[in-house]
């Protein structure tokens, strides 16, 4: 472990089940400092909703940055929500590519997820929030279930650099606490004006994606004419 300017400890791992895991090992263990673990390959990769994230070797970042927070609870969606600016701005300045953000997790490039995002807390005495993060560099042979829905940046850049360099952009909305990069999720946005489906305790719903609020949450117009707000959950787009 070492200092990582002066900002982070820095654990690099070749190989671990989920870096999401090895983070709430650490905390239990009484790190209290922010941190960034990178895998090279993950066997357990872990996404939400019980999903996994394929993550094969040296072909993807694989990594979760740790935050001490104050309290036994932190926003989650204001904390995704930084996290997938930091990832799409991050892209951008290293390699001139342009993602977009699929509401509220996922990362995308030319219609194909790129990149997952899961956000969890770990409480107690010494209570973190911690932001694991997948992205698809290099990754061109995929499992069958996700083939068609999965794709890579496809961009010859450092694992490391980018880690770094997410890890940075999001300490700095970390620190600032506000909703200044809102602006920019909603410009980085696929969502707003699509129709879409999305699972509300068990039942799936049509409508229409109205906009993005400050907050993170998602404003639809179902089908009926009702509006919604949808602050957590799946949604998937059925784009024209």
């Amino acid at each position: 472990m070492s200092d990582l300017n002066n900002n982070f400890k820095l654990i690099s791992l070749d190989i671990t089940g989920s870096t999401n895991n090895d983070a709430k090992r650490i905390i239990k263990d009484g790190e209290k400092s922010p941190f960034i673990i990178i895998a090279k390959e993950q066997t357990a990769g872990r996404g939400r909703q019980g999903k996994t994230f394929f993550s094969p070797k040296d072909t993807g970042l694989y990594m979760t940055v740790g935050f001490p927070i104050d309290k036994d609870s932190k926003d989650f969606l204001y904390m995704t929500s930084a996290a997938a600016v930091s990832v799409v701005e991050s892209i951008h300045s290293l390699t001139g590519e342009l993602c977009r953000i699929k509401w509220v997790n996922d990362i995308y490039k030319d219609g194909k997820k790129i990149c997952g995002i899961l956000t969890e807390s770990v409480l107690g005495e010494n209570p973190f929030i911690i932001v694991g993060i997948g992205i698809n560099l290099t990754t061109a042979d995929f499992p069958s279930d996700i083939k068609n829905i999965a794709s890579s940046l496809e961009k010859d850049i450092s694992p490391a650099l980018l880690a770094l360099e997410i890890a940075s952009r999001l300490k700095s909305y970390f620190d600032e606490g506000s909703y200044s990069f809102m602006e920019d999720y909603r410009k980085f946005s696929l969502v707003p004006g699509e129709d879409i489906s999305y699972i509300k305790n068990g039942e799936t719903y049509e409508g229409k994606a109205v906009k993005i609020l400050d907050s993170g949450a998602l404003l639809v117009k179902k089908a009926n004419g009702e509006e919604e707000i949808l602050d957590s959950g799946e949604i998937s787009l059925r784009l024209k």
